[in-house]
């Protein structure tokens, strides 16, 4: 659990980097990366687009991507990346060409095109890079919702790219290489850049369990651990450690309840998780961490999916919780197609949360790829 992955932390070495640009190494041959909050959590399914000259895409190069990636730069210790927003970015690189793709294959470059033409300035005849994209805030901190903004309504022109990992560069193909390896090249990368939009998620020398206490203090979501000496994967190995500073996941919207005094506003979304047999549990629902604007734009989006058949599996279903204001029969369903990211404070023992916050929607997350996370 969580304890336990703290104390893991305790007298280890780790390399850490910090989802704001540093990290830090510990004496077990890890390195730790601060999270905090990007465009996109990274989740990589399938295969990357190839592009056609040059650059070979290295057979399976989505499919051995890690399933899931870090918060963001401001956001969390050691070797870590920074992810809470909408998307993770893998930048191809060919001759001075530029292709941005987020981990569902989707080619974004037209949609930030700015800052295509920032990372087409690193020296690099060849390359598939790893990050994260994140808005920080005046703080220096990765902003959610700004992120989001910024495909809504606000531009990219915000929008930083942090930079945690090479896995192709010049002709060759680096996953199988040792971490530490892969971050030397990636270093001599940046040796150069000035670039304040792109920028390397560094690394710094500091015990895990003050990383960790850092980001916490800093309204980080946790940090991330990475082994050394791993090889790049695409699945989730003791090569990775992921401890948070309080629990945050995605979650399947099944339902609303409009806000008292205002059937134009959400009052609550209804959250639910998969299970592998494919049936949605209800796990409890979400009331707070949005304003009047934010309340109306979800409310819109809701009525467009809105259905008269309760998706929650007939098992699992939403229950009003002891404290809840919801009115009974107030429920209205949706198709289970919307994603939304809230944190929390645990897990009840009936599978619901606790204290929860919503924090964004996910535009990136397959709504039938939700699960409830287990820590480790």
């Amino acid at each position: 659990g969580q304890d336990a992955a703290k104390a893991n932390l305790a007298g280890k070495p780790h390399r850490c980097r910090a989802s704001r640009g540093s990290s830090s190494s510990d004496s077990r041959g890890f390195t730790l990366h601060t999270r905090a909050t990007s465009i996109s959590k990274s989740y990589n399914t399938g295969c990357l687009p190839c592009l056609p000259s040059s650059v070979p895409c290295p057979p399976g190069l989505l499919r051995s991507s890690p399933r899931w990636w870090p918060r963001h730069p401001a956001g969390r210790a050691g070797p870590t990346r920074s992810s809470s927003t909408v998307t993770a970015s893998s930048p191809a690189i060919d001759r001075g060409k530029v292709k941005l793709y987020t981990r569902n294959e989707n080619d974004w470059t037209a949609r930030m095109a700015t800052l295509a033409a920032d990372v087409a300035k690193l020296p690099a005849k060849a390359a598939w890079l790893d990050g994260e994209i994140v808005v920080l805030d005046s703080k220096g901190l990765p902003d959610f919702n700004a992120l989001q903004n910024a495909f809504d309504k606000a531009g990219t022109e915000a929008i930083t790219y942090f930079v945690f990992d090479l896995l192709y560069f010049n002709g060759a193909d680096l996953r199988g290489e040792p971490f530490s390896t892969r971050r030397d090249a990636l270093e001599a990368l940046f040796e150069d850049s000035d670039s304040s939009r792109v920028r390397l998620s560094q690394t710094f020398d500091a015990d895990g369990p003050s990383i960790l206490k850092s980001a916490c203090d800093m309204g980080l979501e946790g940090v991330i651990a990475k082994k050394l000496a791993a090889p790049y994967r695409g699945t989730r190995t003791e090569a990775w450690l992921k401890v948070k500073c309080q629990r945050r996941q995605e979650f399947v919207i099944g339902g609303f309840v409009s806000r008292t005094g205002s059937t134009r506003e959400i009052g609550s979304l209804l959250l639910g998780v998969y299970d592998d047999e494919g049936r949605l549990h209800y796990a409890g629902s979400v009331g707070t961490g949005w304003d009047s604007t934010l309340a109306a734009a979800i409310m819109r989006q809701m009525e467009k999916v809105e259905t008269g058949a309760n998706p929650f599996d007939p098992e699992f279903p939403p229950k009003k919780g002891r404290w809840s204001k919801r009115a009974v029969s107030g429920e209205r369903w949706v198709r289970p197609t919307a994603v939304c990211e809230v944190s929390f404070t645990e897990w009840t023992p009936d599978g619901h949360v606790r204290h929860p916050s919503f924090k964004g929607m996910r535009r990136d997350k397959p709504a039938k790829s939700v699960r409830r996370e287990r820590e480790r």
